[in-house]
């Protein structure tokens, strides 16, 4: 009857009875209690039960008073305690109405004033409302004329995205991101170990108990909580001393792993959470927080990735959640490099605190020994892992490139294990592909700045060196690898060898990938790569005599032909000559005629596209004659014409096909 004298005429009687109701009556409470602790999971609208008759009562003082009158409920601390107390067990229309009310005719209030609504929705209140993301049932609401059926989790949901997420709309209020209270003016240590002041301490308490390991709605809620408010970051990780990452697969744990990949990907905020950058930067340990959490210890870390189960599963997600942390890095140091250089007269107080977080960070991860054993281990396991290992070892080398090369990790041997698969990646399903080349990819970045590598030398776990096993991968038949977005990384470490000549425009490396990728037999391919392989590496070992044997060859050519005085002569590469040398023992070896004939086939169009990017056309040429030889003919006839033909052309182009044309006339 109550209820319905508020509701008549609009509320025109809701002020009369609230000045006539006796609110401090002591045992009326008594109407809001629930004994038993029964949850009411359906509604009886023809018996609704005494507490939700009293809630409905209290509701049409909300809906129906004025923002005094209102003030003046929401004042009643022991109704207000009880409404919430027992929420979590009401009829799921019960709850709906209530949530309903307290966003329309509270938070929507502009009138009632912010104090009130946060003494009204402290802590304790909020974690009863939370309490109800474990409700499932469904309540029907109408919305623009359509019936649905909502989860009462959702609506629950929705009410502390409003109330919690919105500065201004409930107890969010604006902070200075990851600046603490005080901090500018100097009131604060820039670096600690405690848990930092914030603006928001209703939250701060709040966020303490969101279970966000459980569900998604819990875990969105936290996120959003973090967005708004970023200098909550900190404070949640190093005064939850609860969170555990132990390595154990568990729902738990992986919830976990979810909630602190979504929370380090969380932006950085603009000028740090100010409204201009300020000449003192932000507190280490805060950005350390915000990039790797205090539940990511360096021990904790160890174990997760050196963890053995029959599926990896955390050792991946480990590997991953580490990756995020490395990428998370490279764009605070960024902001702290851009912050600095925007100084109009810098002190030393960034560079400083830059130094100090990266040697917190530091701390944290595991080390590069650990790193490396991630990669040895890669090969026994799935595609996802071999790609988030060496994805790792990358972010390793490139942002921590002192920590990384500082050991004795050889990439060499990763590359061992990268190329364990004799296969290569067109051997591979369509949907590894990609994967494959993202991890060749990965530690193609490692070795450009390695130091010492060893491209050249061929372990025994390899059949062939690194570099002829870049080659295989990614210009093997059928092969669909990118070329062009690693050439510019083999140019990187052939520059500084003696294989090819620097003299031309054109490195002789592109006519060499050019010729091996228009081999078209697998076959013929391989005894090319191990024919390769082995030139290279007497290249390597003795380089001079091979220059010497150019320049000796160079005279000779001089001498025969008489050449004018003051003419030059092109350079030809240490690795042609190399090459043309080692040919001969490749003939008189036992391989079938059509390898021979497929290399012999290949040697020339190496040869030709040197000469045509502008190497002497008149040694290759004599080199061309020397193979003809080889061959077991006396073909002179056949080099002369072809010299002939060189001397005609204004290109001076060499016609390095002759030697298929020989050899396969046997």
């Amino acid at each position: 009857m109550l209820t319905e004298i508020n509701r008549f005429d609009h509320g025109s009687a809701c002020g009369i009875l609230c000045s006539a109701f006796d609110f401090t009556v002591k045992d009326i409470t008594r109407n809001l209690e629930v004994r038993g602790g029964k949850v009411e999971t359906t509604d009886d609208s023809r018996r609704p039960t005494i507490r939700t008759t009293f809630l409905r009562f209290i509701i049409s003082f909300l809906q129906y008073g004025s923002s005094n009158i209102k003030n003046r409920v929401l004042g009643l601390r022991t109704w207000i305690s009880s409404v919430f107390k027992y929420l979590r067990t009401d009829s799921p229309v019960a709850i709906n109405e209530v949530i309903g009310a307290l966003s329309k005719y509270i938070i929507e209030d502009k009138e009632i004033p912010r104090a009130t609504k946060t003494i009204v929705f402290n802590e304790w209140v909020l974690g009863h409302i939370a309490e109800l993301y474990g409700r499932q049932e469904t309540v029907t609401i109408s919305k623009a004329g359509k019936e649905e059926e909502k989860p009462i989790a959702e609506i629950a949901h929705e009410f502390l995205m409003n109330v919690c997420t919105t500065p201004g709309n409930g107890i969010c209020f604006l902070s200075s991101g990851w600046y603490p209270p005080g901090l500018v003016e100097g009131e604060e240590k820039r670096r600690g170990s405690g848990p930092p002041k914030v603006y928001n301490r209703t939250l701060s308490s709040f966020i303490s108990n969101i279970r966000s390991y459980a569900d998604t709605l819990q875990q969105d809620l936290l996120l959003a909580i973090f967005k708004a408010c970023p200098e909550l970051v900190a404070s949640y990780f190093i005064s939850n001393s609860s969170f555990s990452f132990d390595p154990k697969l568990t729902s738990t744990w992986i919830g976990y792993y979810g909630f602190l990949t979504a929370a380090i990907e969380l932006p950085i905020p603009d000028h740090f959470g100010l409204a201009e950058l300020s000449p003192t930067p932000p507190p280490t340990n805060v950005i350390v927080e915000n990039v790797i959490p205090k539940p990511l210890t360096k021990a904790v870390l160890t174990k997760c990735v050196s963890h053995e189960s029959s599926c990896n599963l955390i050792k991946f997600l480990t590997t991953r959640l580490l990756v995020v942390s490395f990428q998370k890095l490279r764009k605070v140091l960024s902001a702290l490099d851009e912050a600095s250089a925007s100084m109009v007269d810098p002190s030393t107080n960034w560079l400083r605190m830059r130094f100090e977080f990266i040697e917190e960070f530091c701390k944290r991860v595991p080390d590069m020994s650990t790193v490396s054993g991630l990669i040895k281990s890669s090969p026994g396991q799935g595609v996802l892992q071999k790609e988030a290992a060496s994805r790792l070892l990358a972010d390793y080398c490139e942002t921590l490139s002192e920590v990384a090369f500082a050991g004795n990790f050889d990439i060499t041997l990763a590359l061992g294990t990268l190329f364990v698969n004799e296969e290569g990646p067109e051997s591979q399903a369509v949907d590894e592909k990609g994967l494959r080349f993202l991890e060749i990819r990965h530690l193609l970045r490692v070795a450009k700045d390695a130091p010492d590598i060893k491209w050249w030398h061929k372990p025994a776990t390899m059949p062939f060196s690194p570099f002829v096993s870049i080659l295989k991968v990614c210009c093997g038949p059928n092969s669909s690898f990118p070329l062009q977005q690693i050439k510019t990384l083999l140019h990187s470490f052939v520059a500084p060898s003696l294989l090819f000549q620097a003299v031309t425009s054109v490195s002789p490396l592109e006519a060499l990938l050019e010729s091996l990728s228009a081999i078209s037999q697998p076959a013929t391919f391989e005894a090319v790569l191990l024919f390769l392989d082995e030139s290279i590496s007497r290249c390597i070992r003795t380089p001079f005599k091979y220059i010497d044997d150019y320049a000796e060859l160079v005279v000779d050519i001089s001498k025969s032909q008489r050449q004018e005085e003051g003419q030059g002569t092109a350079a030809v590469s240490p690795l042609v000559m190399t090459i043309a040398e080692q040919f001969k023992f490749f003939i008189e070896s036992d391989a079938v005629p059509e390898v021979k004939l497929g290399v012999s086939s290949w040697l020339a169009r190496f040869m030709e596209s040197c000469a045509i990017l502008g190497e002497d056309g008149h040694v290759l040429a004599a080199l061309c004659n020397r193979l003809v030889e080889l061959c077991g003919h006396d073909k002179a006839s056949k080099v002369d014409h072809t010299n002939q033909r060189r001397r005609e052309t204004k290109e001076q182009r060499f016609q390095g096909r002759s030697i298929l044309e020989i050899y396969s006339e046997d």
